[in-house]
């Protein structure tokens, strides 16, 4: 059990291949909840923990405004958030949001460096307490269980 001084943590990870929004979907939920409209209306909202990890997400976010959507993420990346309830002074609750390249689990290493990386972010991700599979809803539809097991194929170790 946390003391009053500890702030609880949750950890959280979208899975998913290559281009299915892992990314999108973390840049455009920060966003959104950057506005004071949001706060006023919902509450609460995430700030950031590093301050350019928080502009890095904001400027995508803007981007996604005029139509243009993040590029794939390059390498495993650990956002950390405070969850802040509205007329609190500091977080009650970590967010940390894991981000990493879908490509990973659909291609071979190219080298023993990028294998370890993979292996250290497969082990991170497994700590989660919150997965969430990003599934293609046209091709599931067309392609049916054989897409959804091919999903699960590529996370492996």
């Amino acid at each position: 059990m946390a003391t009053k001084n500890e702030i609880q943590e949750i950890r959280l990870a979208l899975f998913g291949p290559s281009a299915s929004g892992k990314t999108t979907f973390l840049a455009s939920y920060f966003g959104n909840q950057q506005r004071n409209s949001f706060e006023e209306t919902h509450g609460y909202r995430l700030e950031a923990d590093d301050v350019s990890d928080g502009n890095q997400l904001l400027s995508r976010y803007f981007k996604m405004e005029k139509g243009e959507f993040p590029l794939g993420t390059e390498q495993f990346a650990e956002y950390s958030f405070g969850f802040k309830v509205l007329g609190m002074h500091e977080a009650g609750l970590r967010v940390v949001w894991y981000d990493y390249p879908g490509g990973w689990w659909e291609k071979t290493p190219k080298d023993d460096s990028e294998k370890e990386a993979r292996s250290i972010a497969f082990e991170k991700l497994l700590t989660s307490h919150v997965g969430i599979l990003l599934v293609d809803g046209l091709r599931c539809q067309t392609e049916g269980l054989p897409y959804v097991r091919h999903l699960f194929d590529q996370f492996k170790k």
